[in-house]
């Protein structure tokens, strides 16, 4: 029981920092610009990677040993999650058009997946097509996703966004959901939604 207590309030804190990263992403972008956000981002990934580096080869950095002790799984790569992440913000603010929609997406994805694992891990109605996600999660994402992008996007565009995209996430892809959301998102973009 404590276990699993104790991996809801890691699981709880990691969905919290990632729903803050999208909050901070839109402040960045708001009080520093586009262009300067961008350079931002891509310098914090670019340092992500040489941390990530570090750790493989066997390196120690405090701060941040400290900090993925707290918000990150047990994977090939540390802070993978957070890499993948910021790499699907890159995508969106490159490429989506309008802003207000790449802002709208960000905060959709960081809401809806965040408040979906939340949620999700408290429940047990396993989806037919991933037992790993349930019904609870997947209604958090669009709930939750819907609230964040309507302050960006209407709130037609963004409920057919949060539905979509929390379809997307539900799914059991090989490609990590950080990018595969946001990919999906360009690629409704594409067909005009």
């Amino acid at each position: 029981m404590k276990v699993e207590r104790t991996f809801k309030v890691r699981e709880d804190l990691r969905q919290l920092t990632h729903f803050g990263v999208a909050v901070a992403t839109v402040l960045v972008v708001h009080f520093v610009g586009f262009n300067s956000s961008l350079l931002l981002i891509s310098a914090l990934f670019l340092f992500g990677l040489v941390l990530a580096n570090i750790k493989i080869l066997g390196g120690k950095v405090k701060l941040v040993d400290q900090f993925l002790a707290l918000v990150d799984r047990e994977v090939l790569i540390p802070g993978q999650g957070a890499m993948f992440f910021a790499a699907g913000i890159l995508l969106l603010l490159t490429f989506q058009r309008p802003l207000e929609l790449a802002l709208g997406v960000i905060m959709l994805h960081g809401a809806g997946d965040a408040f979906a694992t939340i949620v999700g891990i408290r429940f047990n109605s396993k989806l037919p097509w991933n037992s790993k996600k349930t019904w609870q999660g997947l209604a958090a994402f669009i709930v939750f996703g819907v609230l964040a992008a309507s302050f960006f996007i209407p709130l037609t565009q963004a409920v057919t966004y949060a539905v979509i995209l929390a379809f997307v996430e539900s799914l059991a892809l090989p490609l990590d959901d950080n990018v595969a959301v946001p990919a999906s998102a360009l690629i409704l973009r594409g067909f005009g939604i």
